[in-house]
């Protein structure tokens, strides 16, 4: 297992982003994200690799996650809230493939590059409602396509696989992504979509000042 720590704002906007990754993301070959509790994965049940966010704020007010007495500080606290975390877990298969199983094979910077090589793979889609006249001028099988994605409908399951990829790339021209989950706003305005900014952290100078770290 493999990690990395971003901040956002405050706990809220953790949340926020983790829903919107889960909902609007695709792993390539790996398929769309799935929720369990406040957590999205992706690759969940792979046997090779797979990629989950979560909140780290969360995570330590679990029973058995939850902070040393001497870490439990209004400092240590503030930090874990606006933490996301993205770890990327590495199985054996794919340990194997990549010639990883010897620890020897490893140098320094082999964990964040599997984490980032991972992460890369995440397509984003800028999922929105189609406006009426765009909607008017779609051919009629992508139009249907389009209608029943809206409606939620597991179109992987529904259409051959020849067509459904022929759909996806047809409706990705118009920035609709039907392996992802729809706007639940079913209207033809495209809502406002805020932008929420994770910068990745390290060890805060005051965890060196307190002696926390060596």
């Amino acid at each position: 297992d493999v990690n990395e720590t971003w901040h956002l704002n405050n706990q809220k906007d953790v949340l926020a982003w983790i829903r919107s990754v889960g909902e609007t993301a695709y792993l390539k070959h790996r398929g769309a994200g799935q929720f369990s509790g406040d957590t999205a994965y992706f690759g969940k049940n792979s046997r090779r690799w797979a990629l989950k966010c979560y909140s780290k704020g969360l995570e330590i007010q679990k029973k058995d996650r939850r902070l040393a007495p001497e870490l439990d500080i209004p400092e240590m606290r503030e930090y874990a809230h606006k933490a996301l975390r993205i770890e990327g877990v590495t199985r054996q298969l794919e340990l194997k493939r990549r010639d990883l199983h010897i620890a020897s094979n490893w140098d320094i910077d082999t964990a964040e590059e599997l984490l980032l090589e991972y992460i890369s793979k995440l397509e984003m889609s800028d999922v929105y409602m189609l406006k009426d006249e765009v909607l008017d001028s779609l051919p009629p099988r992508l139009r249907l396509t389009y209608q029943a994605w809206l409606n939620g409908d597991d179109l992987k399951q529904i259409l051959p696989n020849g067509t459904y990829y022929r759909s996806k790339s047809g409706l990705q021209k118009y920035g609709i992504d039907i392996s992802t989950k729809p706007p639940k706003e079913k209207n033809n305005v495209i809502p406002l979509i805020r932008v929420l900014e994770a910068k990745p952290v390290g060890i805060p100078d005051w965890a060196y000042e307190k002696n926390l770290v060596a």
